[in-house]
This record gives structure tokens, sequence and C-alpha cells, in this order.
């Protein structure tokens, strides 16, 4: 196996989604892609070969490049399993960026992380380690995402804005800037949050408001 490899953790329809921005790209960094799942593949990640166990995907890693390609918001902790089971094998953890996402000279993007088409991360925009950035969503202008953050799709996020380890944003929500969301938060699908968000709560609504 050559240094052009890269092996998904994952088979499903966040796997697929990740497939496809590594084949939007004509220059491809990787000329050989598996995917390691217990099950079938969804959508275009069946045209793969599948790797079925934990066992052999760790014997790949430590030839390839590796990304986690789960991104439920439900599956944090699966995602941090997974990490800490393949950290100490990996070769090398991918960053993969579809070739429609728009990403700042000026911004950055940690190892491990997605960035999904139509995806913008704006100037001075720092994003973690192993984040999902998902399509049509806007990372504004000095924004700090801290490592394991999920960015559902259609999401804006206004500059300035800081964001804890682990945190999860759903689909269409809307942050304003220079708020600040705590580790390991969640945020509701089309929340408007308009105030910092503490550590581990999960806000709903507009304005957004702290479930209990």
């Amino acid at each position: 196996m050559n240094n052009k490899t890269l092996l998904l953790v994952g088979g499903g329809e966040h796997a697929a989604v990740v497939y496809d921005a590594v084949l939007s790209d004509d220059q491809r960094s990787w000329t050989s892609v598996f995917y390691v799942s217990p099950e079938d593949g969804k959508g275009i990640i069946k045209t793969l070969e599948r790797i079925c166990s934990d066992e052999e995907g760790l014997e790949i890693s430590e030839r390839a490049d590796v990304v986690l390609a789960i991104g439920a918001i439900d599956c944090r902790d699966l995602r941090d399993k997974l990490f800490a089971k393949y950290n100490s094998r990996v070769k090398s953890w991918a960053a993969v960026v579809h070739v429609a996402a728009t990403l700042s000279q000026s911004a950055s993007i940690g190892f491990g992380t997605v960035v999904l088409a139509g995806a913008i991360v704006g100037p001075g925009a720092n994003v973690g380690r192993h984040c999902i950035v998902n399509s049509n969503s806007v990372i504004e202008h000095d924004v700090q995402l801290s490592n394991f953050v999920t960015v559902g799709p259609s999401v804006t996020i206004g500059g300035g804005v800081m964001v804890g380890s682990r945190a999860s944003i759903g689909i269409g929500a809307v942050i304003r800037d220079h708020v600040k969301i705590g580790e390991s938060a969640t945020i509701g699908m089309g929340a408007v949050v308009t105030k910092d968000v503490a550590d581990g709560n999960t806000v709903f609504g507009n304005p957004a408001r702290v479930i209990e």
C-alpha cells in the first residue's frame, strides 16, 4: 500500500459525503480509497472496497491517511472512541476539503477536518482538528472552532465567535458575532443564538434558550 491511500473510518451517509468531497478534486490526493465498517456502506461509498473490522483497519491505517467519516451529532462518543483507537496507529490524519468550498488564504484548518461543498471559511478563521464543516455553512472572519466541533449544513457563525471542543451546531442555526459556545454544547436545528452558551448546555429556539 502506497502513501496515496485514504482510509475512511465509517461507511454511512456522512462517509458517502466525505467520499464525494474526495472525488470532487480532479487532481486527487489519493489513488486508493477504502472504508472500514462492520456493515455495507451507503450511497456512493458502496463502490469502494470495505474493510470489515477495526483490526484490519488499524493495520491499513499504519500505511494510509485516515479520516473519521462518522458525522451525526449523536455520534460524538463514538467519534471519540474511534479516535482513541486509531490515533496511535495512523500514518497521518487527512484533511478533506471539497473543491466547491471556499477557504480564505488566511484561514486555517486542522488535520482530520472535513469541509464540504459550498462551505465558506472566512479570513482569520481557525478550524481545529477533526471538525466537520457541513455543506453551505458560513464560518465568518476570526471564528475559532476547537477540536471535534460539528457544524451542520447551512449554519451561519458570525465573526469572532469561539466554539469549544466537541460542540455540535444543528442544521440552519445562526450564531451572532463574538458569542462563546462552550465545550460539548449542543445548538439545536434552526436556533438563533444571541448570547453565550455554557459548557454542556443544549439550546433551541429563536432566541435560543437552554433546554433542561
